[in-house]
């Protein structure tokens, strides 16, 4: 942070940094994307880009099956200024990317983004991967 003197004599504190940064320092002890200040399993920049703040815990979201198709709701801020991709796994060692603009990634509300699964066996994981 750098101060800043204004004419009338009051101090104000500048902030400085990406809009990531300026949450991280606020939010997340000032770490990094990649590590986790809450501990909580889910990573600071899933945790900006979800809009999460504080020192809450923030669950991941859950599998919604509806006849065949099952798809997965992430919130998102949409003043997050992040780039994301979805990755899926039928084993938890080797992911495959899903990066927008897909068929599987509706990003129509500015405040979620869906990711439908594939459909079959065999059964299929995701997770986001967020980049500030």
């Amino acid at each position: 942070m750098i101060a800043d003197h204004l004419a009338d004599g009051i101090l104000a504190a500048l902030t400085t940094g990406s809009p990531f940064e300026v949450r991280a320092a606020a939010n997340a002890g000032g770490q990094t994307a990649g590590e986790d200040f809450d501990q909580d399993g889910m990573p600071n920049g899933a945790e900006y880009f979800m809009g999460a703040t504080g020192a809450t815990f923030t669950p991941n979201p859950s599998v919604v099956t509806a006849g065949a198709v099952s798809t997965v709701t992430w919130p998102r801020d949409p003043t997050a200024v992040a780039s994301f991709m979805v990755q899926v796994s039928d084993n938890l060692t080797e992911w495959t990317e899903v990066t927008p603009p897909d068929a599987s990634i509706d990003e129509s509300n500015p405040n979620q983004v869906i990711h439908t699964l594939p459909s079959g066996a065999p059964l299929k994981f995701c997770r986001l991967v967020v980049t500030p």
